[in-house]
């Protein structure tokens, strides 16, 4: 977050004050969110429960009194090599995060601040995952960005873990999805993990 032009106020560490700094603004933003005013900076509007500025856990009735991540909020400074290849980047977004009774994460949906509010990305990078009876991961499921200027589908990853026998021992990781995205994860071969 960045400050408006001439209200300092605004930004806490004045890095994006032009009138008083000597260092260059923010590439990057990140707040972690757990429930609606868990935040509270005194003297500053960098506060979670503000009714002026959008919050992802109020938007998304994401509040988690349990310890557990309700959203991720991220905001990138634009980069030209981004153009084209992904819509949100330059954006502010924020991952919305579910959980079972046991506290582990089943889902994580994408977001993107359109100006007013936050709003669903669709399917673009949105995740699931299972578990077996002891809580190893059986399977992990992730999207990328469906309108993508390379052609590669919407299905990053359909990861399926396997265990030996009667253990809790991995012992290697199988990827259904097409091997279309660059830097993907493959399948691995039978005893990839040794113990």
């Amino acid at each position: 977050m960045k400050q408006k032009i001439g209200v300092s106020t605004d930004d806490p560490g004045k890095d994006g004050d032009i009138n008083q700094s000597k260092t260059t603004a923010d590439g990057f933003g990140m707040t972690l969110g757990y429930f609606n005013g868990d935040f509270n900076r005194t003297g500053s509007s960098f506060n979670s429960n503000l009714n002026n500025s959008p919050s992802p856990y109020s938007l998304f009735d994401r509040s988690l009194y349990n310890g557990n991540i309700s959203t991720w909020a991220t905001n990138h400074t634009y980069h030209p090599a981004t153009n084209g290849v992904d819509p949100y980047f330059a954006m502010a977004t924020a991952e919305t995060y579910h959980y079972d009774e046991l506290n582990r994460i089943t889902s994580s949906s994408y977001n993107y601040f359109d100006g007013i509010n936050y709003t669903s990305a669709n399917n673009d990078y949105n995740t699931d995952y299972s578990y077996d009876a002891n809580g190893n991961m059986l399977t992990l499921n992730r999207n990328g960005y469906q309108n993508n200027s390379f052609g590669a589908p919407l299905q990053m990853d359909m990861l399926n873990y396997h265990y030996q026998q009667g253990t809790n021992k991995l012992i290697y990781v199988d990827d259904q999805a097409p091997p279309q995205w660059s830097g993907d994860i493959k399948t691995q071969q039978p005893n990839n993990y040794t113990y």
